[in-house]
């Protein structure tokens, strides 16, 4: 199953790893700085998907329709860091919604490919 690592500043923050569902989407979030896991769950067609730490919602990331780019909203609870949030949103489209997802790709390319 394929796994990202998210890296600030040179350092390895988090691993975000692809769980099998049979009609769903399930990511964990391995935290490296002491902080609690998340829990990625998306529905069938991978366009809407809750973010949870333990048992409460932390955010929600949804992928909005009828544009002519790939367009998402993310909610992010207050104290949540927004930019593991991003780096998340930008794994799940490539995970879901690309293609191209199985190639070796670093978080730069990541980055680059969005607007974060």
């Amino acid at each position: 199953m394929p796994h990202f690592k998210i890296m600030m500043s040179g350092r390895h923050v988090a691993t975000v790893k692809s769980r099998f569902q049979f009609f769903s989407q399930k990511y964990d979030v391995e935290f490296h700085n002491g902080q609690q896991d998340l829990v990625m769950k998306g529905n069938w067609g991978a366009y809407d998907f809750s973010i949870q730490r333990g048992n409460s919602t932390v955010g929600h990331v949804s992928k909005k329709f009828f544009t002519c780019a790939d367009n998402y909203g993310l909610e992010v609870q207050p104290g949540e860091d927004v930019v593991v949030m991003m780096a998340c949103v930008a794994i799940i489209d490539r995970c879901c919604h690309d293609s191209e997802w199985f190639n070796e790709i670093s978080f730069a390319d990541l980055v680059s490919n969005y607007d974060i």
